[in-house]
C-alpha cells in the first residue's frame, strides 16, 4: 500500500479530515493534501514527518482477516491430530475449490 492509499484509508477508518490528520502528523493541512495527489513537490521534513506517522498508523493496524484461516485457527488444538483432520477436510472438499493445491501465475 502506497502513502496516498495509507492516508485515505486512515481518513476513512477514522472520520477525519486532512487538516486532522496534518495536526496529528505535524505537518501542514498542504503537505497531506499533496501526497493524496500524489504530487509532494519535494522531500521535505514535513512530508518525512507525515511518511513515518503513516507507517507508525501502517504498523497499528490490524491483519486483514481470511474467514478460512481463522475458522482453521479456532478450530486446529496445535496438534498432530488435528493438523491431519483438517487437512483431510480440506482435501475432501477440493470440488468446491477447483484450484486447490495448484500453482497460480502471479
Amino acid at each position: 500500500m502506497d502513502l496516498r492509499d495509507l492516508i485515505a484509508d486512515l481518513l476513512e477508518r477514522e472520520g477525519i479530515g486532512q487538516k486532522v490528520l496534518a495536526e496529528r502528523a505535524g505537518v501542514h493541512q498542504a503537505t497531506v493534501s499533496r501526497a493524496l495527489k500524489r504530487q509532494p513537490s519535494r522531500r521535505t521534513a514535513a512530508y518525512a514527518r507525515l511518511c513515518s506517522y503513516m507507517q507508525q498508523y501502517a504498523a497499528s493496524r490490524p491483519a486483514p482477516t481470511d474467514p478460512v484461516l481463522d475458522a482453521v485457527r479456532e478450530t486446529w488444538d496445535g496438534s498432530e491430530e488435528h493438523a491431519r483432520a483438517l487437512a483431510k477436510l480440506i482435501l475432501a472438499s477440493r470440488e468446491l475449490w477447483p484450484t486447490l493445491g495448484k500453482e497460480t501465475a502471479p
